[in-house]
Order: C-alpha cells, then structure tokens, then sequence
C-alpha cells in the first residue's frame, strides 16, 4: 500500500496537471496550449473535455421546487415579522419536491461543495509551492508558476527569469541530495536549464551585475554537485557532466573562453667549456 502511494507521478500526467491548473486560474485554452507546443496535440482534447464537464458541474441549477418552497418560507418569515404576535396567518403548506428534484437539487449542491474545493486545493497548492522538489504534491504547481513568469517576461528579463529558474533547480537538487532521493534526471533537468540561460544571455545584452550572478551561479553549482557526488559515490560520472555542462553554458553567457594559451618552452643556455689551464710551475 505505502508504495501505492509513493508513486511518482509520470509526465503526461505532470503536463496535464499543469495546463489545467493555467486554465483554472483563468487563462485561454489556446495561450496554454501555446506553453506546450509538443504536447498540444494531446492536451487539446483532454484539456476540451475537462473544460465541457466543468462548464456542466457549473450550469446545473437548483430545481424549480426548491426555488419555490424557499421562496414561500422567506415571504412567510417577512409577514410574521410584520404582523402583531396574536395575529399569526395560517400558511398554506409547500408543495413537496418531487423525488427526481430532490436528485438535482442534492447534484447540485455536491457540484457546489466539489467546485470549492477545487478552489481551495488549487490555492493551496500554488502558495506552497515556492520550495516544492520532484516527488512534492505541489511541484506541478511550481512548474506552472515558471512556465507562466517565462512566458510573460519580454527581453532582457528573460534572462533573469530563466536565471532564477536555474538557481531553483540547484537548490532543489541540494535538498533531494540532503533526503537522499537525487537522481540523474534532477541533473538533467539542471542541465536543460543551464543551456536555455545560456541561449537567452546571448540573444540579449547582459549587465555586468547580471554577469556576476551568472558567476555565482556557476560556484554554487559546483559546490552543491560536489556534495551530492559526496553523498551518492554513484553518480558522480553524471555530476561531472552536469558540472561541466553549466560552466560551459556560464561562460558562454558572459562571453569567456576557456581556451588555454600554450606556452612555449625556452631553451636555457648551454654553458660553453673554456680551454684547459695550463699549469705555471
């Protein structure tokens, strides 16, 4: 049963949950479906299909009779607070609902209390998620935030939200190492991002306060990978490509090289030997 429950989930399922959590916080199907362009051709019907039912949930309405019988017990409750205490009038009696209303009116009230805790759940999960890891309930959440904050960046604050994103990367690998559940698809994800910041840090024009962070990056990078491999002997083939991976694409944002000028060796002199001294007697 325990490890029912562990189970991760897969990337379908993390993507979907993402999109439809966009969607829910009110924005277009079509702008979501734009935040993943390989996956849309699968998303676009599930996310369709979601949509249909929610608009269903939401368009079921109280039946006719209870809106009736409310009605008469709200005009009756007005008249007796009006009238004098001994002249109480006699009401005549609510027509009972119907068995089939009772049904709707009862769906209907479960679709209200299932639309607030979706609410409630999806606001949970996006104010928890600032330090969510893979594995967390709330990482979907995460991921989406990002995604949503890269999308509406423009120009030069690209890089430093893609830069951010880096730095979340390294610290969620510090505390998977820490718990001992780091993997080489956590590295890889690092690696992913590092190459886009440095795609983003070429296309603009770069600040030297930006170029010193991008520096940090590169240290806390190393510091961090050193550790993990410390503590999982295993991956350290893996942690070296990292490593290696991030200082390249660091470099190549500031616009350092890492090429090495060959030095060239300098023959010492020959010391010449003199001629023999001749001996004085």
């Amino acid at each position: 049963m325990k490890s029912l429950l562990d189970r991760k989930p897969g990337y379908d399922a993390r993507t979907f949950a993402e999109a439809q959590a966009l969607i829910e916080d009110g924005l277009e199907l079509d702008f979501v479906l734009g935040l993943y362009p390989d996956d849309a051709a699968w998303l676009a019907p599930m996310l369709g299909l979601s949509g249909a039912l929610a608009a269903t949930y939401t368009a079921e309405q109280p039946s006719y009779f209870f809106e009736a019988s409310l009605k008469n017990r709200f005009l009756a409750a007005a008249r007796e607070a009006a009238q004098p205490v001994t002249a109480a009038p006699t009401l005549p009696a609510a027509p009972a609902p119907a068995p089939f209303a009772r049904v709707r009116t009862a769906f209907a009230g479960a679709s209200v209390v299932a639309s607030a805790a979706a609410v409630g759940i999806l606001t949970l999960g996006f104010v928890t998620a600032g330090d969510a890891v893979p594995g967390d309930w709330n990482y979907t959440f995460k991921r989406a935030n990002e995604r949503l904050d890269y999308a509406l960046s423009r120009g030069d604050d690209r890089v430093g939200v893609q830069l951010k994103q880096a730095q979340a990367r390294v610290y969620e690998i510090q505390k998977l190492s820490s718990r001992g559940d780091l993997s080489e698809g956590d590295l890889a994800r690092l690696e992913k991002e590092a190459r886009s910041l440095a795609d983003q840090a070429q296309a603009h024009e770069i600040d030297e306060v930006t170029k010193a962070e991008l520096r940090s990056l590169d240290a806390l990078t190393v510091a961090v990978l050193d550790a993990a491999a410390a503590h999982n002997p295993a991956l350290e083939p893996a942690v070296a490509t990292t490593k290696k991976t991030v200082s390249d694409a660091v470099a190549a944002s500031v616009g350092e090289t890492s090429e090495v000028t060959p030095v060239t060796p300098v023959a010492s002199p020959t010391a010449t030997p003199g001629p023999d001294a001749t001996p004085t007697p």
